[in-house]
């Protein structure tokens, strides 16, 4: 059958209407935008005809309608259908049954991260260097490279994808704009056949166009990545120089994310494929927004879109919610997505300390600054800001300087084999961070990042042809064809160039220095008592110290304090100092026997059995009745030894009293 000019025509014009229909733009994050589909298709398809398949579900008419195509390459697009259909699971299950879908699932709204109030007072950038060092030591990885180019001179690209765009026209940020080179501005034509006409500027996916709101937020997100350094002017970025790609999202809908995280995908992949003639190194992206309590199993091709940017060789760094709830339990998007391409990050302050933000110990990979940190804002000016909105970025930012350090085989495997060089910077972003205390249960890595670590990771692996070639060493490197001399091999620990010391030590169980964790004895096991030294108790304790003696060599020491300790049989001298030299000032000191609750010595420094009583003592105690000459050596004491002859202190006087059984002061216990 022959289809006239004027019936195709009209299939044309409806196919473009239908296609150019918007979707909500706004509503309760996490919740389902009303009568839409977001559908992946494992290879090409034809979404029209791909909806008049579905006409017809149940005997229900399901209006599904094609909106839009969110990636071209994914294969991924926006439909919408009839919400006359009571149960809408009808039309997923049945869209989920056709061979050529991979996956199927709602749209759903999402959020910017809202950031907790600013301190206004605060006004200097301490996530670079800060005096307890609770910083990312920016000042150090400057010394190897201030990030802009690879060692090859490609050049870096962070895309930023924010919901009310930046302000990249700020002074502070102007250089380090990233523009399409290969695209002619107004001119109303695909200049570099990458699906999108006059892109110079970034992309908008609301408007279609190049044109990029002023948006606050964006403006700081992009400043804590790559504020312009050494200009004289404003603050300084992780990156004195990078290519900040801007792109805005319009609507705060999950199927314009992923229409926006199209326009990078894009642009690396084609930086890939034309060996960066065409397109953009985009090494990362940001993410300062998403669904608080979400849980990702919702979300399918949401989260699997970060394997599709990760195969170009793209990380994907993620804010977690600003809410102190585990994620791993409770959810979040896209923060709880299980790809090794979402980096998700927590917030952290002045001093290490996440306050306000999200965890996880299996979703959230690690910390960074993001507690009143000095940022552009709108308008050519600068504010203090808090949020995982800025926590993110930081680490996006350190991902670009990593690439940037002089190593021309980083540079050149990042377009050769862009996955595996994405795999191995994030190693380095992981392995690169300060262990922090608070972090270590409740992040991957169990620490903040650290920039210059990272960086230096990088340099250290440069070359990945020099290395071990031993098979059989625990540092055995595949890649390696030259061997370096660097091949380690396990201990009698198991320790990977280890020397048998963290399994060496006590292994008698009946030992109190005994330990269930050693496996070679060394011979130094301790069959003494354990006790406790308790010291303290004076006004000026923070003077005190002591150490423990046997024959001359120390066994124990300490300070104002308890401690539990291992001494074997013998007869020991307690050395006692005070640092200022005018005695302890009321404090003491008691040895215990754990096992008994016996008291073994009890004194002072001023009342010490030798010294000067002001700045040095010493008394005298034997472990287990081992005869000492140790005692009472005063005679009006009550329990004088005449066979001591060192005094130990233990001299008691409260046995004197009348001892005549007629008297009215007659006293039993004398």
């Amino acid at each position: 059958m022959k289809i006239s000019a004027t019936l195709l025509s009209f299939a044309m014009m409806l196919s473009v209407s239908v296609m150019a229909q918007k979707s909500p733009t706004s509503g309760v994050p996490g919740e389902t935008v009303p009568g839409e589909l977001i559908v992946m298709f494992h290879k090409n398809a034809d979404a029209d005809f791909f909806a008049k398949k579905h006409t017809s579900i149940n005997g229900l008419k399901s209006g599904l309608k094609p909106i839009s195509e969110l990636s071209s390459l994914s294969h991924i697009y926006l439909f919408s259908f009839s919400q006359d259909i009571s149960d809408s699971d009808l039309i997923l299950r049945e869209i989920e049954m056709d061979p050529t879908v991979e996956a199927v699932q709602y749209n759903h709204f999402i959020e910017d991260r809202a950031t907790v109030p600013n301190d206004p007072s605060f006004a200097s950038q301490w996530h670079h260097v800060e005096g307890a060092d609770h910083d990312i030591d920016s000042d150090l990885a400057w010394d190897i490279s201030t990030g802009g180019f690879t060692a090859n001179g490609d050049r870096i690209v962070v895309a930023v994808l924010e919901g009310g765009g930046s302000d990249w026209a700020h002074v502070d940020l102007v250089d380090n704009h990233w523009t399409n080179t290969q695209e002619i501005a107004g001119n109303g034509i695909d200049d570099d056949g990458n699906g999108y006409i006059d892109d110079v500027n970034g992309w908008n996916t609301t408007s279609n166009s190049d044109a990029i709101s002023a948006g606050g937020h964006g403006t700081a997100v992009s400043g804590m990545i790559g504020a312009t350094g050494n200009n004289a002017t404003g603050v300084v970025g992780v990156n004195w120089s990078v290519g900040i790609m801007q792109v805005q999202m319009g609507g705060l809908t999950e199927s314009e994310v992923i229409n926006a995280y199209s326009y990078p995908h894009t642009m690396r992949n084609l930086y890939n494929t034309t060996n960066g003639a065409s397109g953009a190194l985009v090494v990362a992206t940001n993410a300062s927004w998403g669904i608080d309590l979400a849980d990702p199993a919702q979300y399918p091709i949401w989260c699997a879109y970060y394997d599709d940017l990760g195969a170009v060789g793209i990380l994907n760094c993620g804010a977690t919610a600003n809410a102190q709830y585990n994620i791993d339990t409770q959810g979040d998007m896209p923060t709880g997505c299980s790809s090794n391409y979402m980096v998700a990050v927590t917030a952290t302050n002045n001093l290490d300390q996440r306050t306000f933000s999200a965890y996880g110990a299996t979703t959230i990979d690690l910390g960074a600054p993001g507690e009143n940190v000095f940022l552009p804002a709108a308008g050519n000016s600068y504010a203090g800001t808090s949020g995982t909105s800025f926590a993110s970025p930081c680490v996006a930012g350190a991902i670009a300087l990593i690439y940037s350090a002089p190593c021309a085989d980083l540079a050149a495997n990042a377009i050769i084999s862009p996955q595996a060089t994405a795999d191995l910077v994030k190693g380095f972003i992981m392995t690169g961070v300060d262990p922090i205390a608070q972090l270590g249960p409740e992040t991957v890595s169990g620490g903040r990042l650290n920039v210059f670590n990272s960086i230096n990771l990088a340099m250290t692996n440069c070359n990945p042809d020099l290395g071990c070639t031993d098979p059989t060493a625990c540092n055995y490197s595949p890649a390696a064809i030259t061997d370096n001399g660097t091949c380690m091999f396990n201990d009698l620990c198991g320790v990977c160039g280890g020397d048998d010391s963290s399994c060496t030590g006590c292994t008698d169980p009946l030992a109190c220095n005994y330990s269930a964790t050693n496996t070679i004895d060394d011979g130094t096991c301790v069959f003494g008592n354990g006790v406790n030294m308790t010291v303290g108790g004076g006004t000026w304790d923070s003077e005190i110290s002591w150490s423990i003696l046997l024959n001359g060599v120390s066994v124990a020491s300490g300070g104002a304090g308890t401690q539990d300790l291992c001494i074997g049989d013998g007869c020991y001298t307690l050395s006692m100092l005070d640092s200022f030299g005018d005695g302890w000032n009321g404090a003491t000191y008691t040895l215990t026997d754990i096992a008994t609750g016996a008291i073994i010595a009890t004194g002072s420094l001023d009342t010490a059995a030798n010294g000067d009583a002001m700045t040095t003592g010493e008394d005298y105690f034997s472990i287990n009745t081992i005869e000492c000459g140790l005692g009472c050596t005063d005679p009006l004491a009550c329990n004088y030894d005449v066979l001591a002859v060192l005094d130990n202190g233990t001299c008691n006087y409260a046995c004197n009293g009348c001892m005549d059984a007629t008297a009215c002061n007659y006293d039993a216990t004398a």
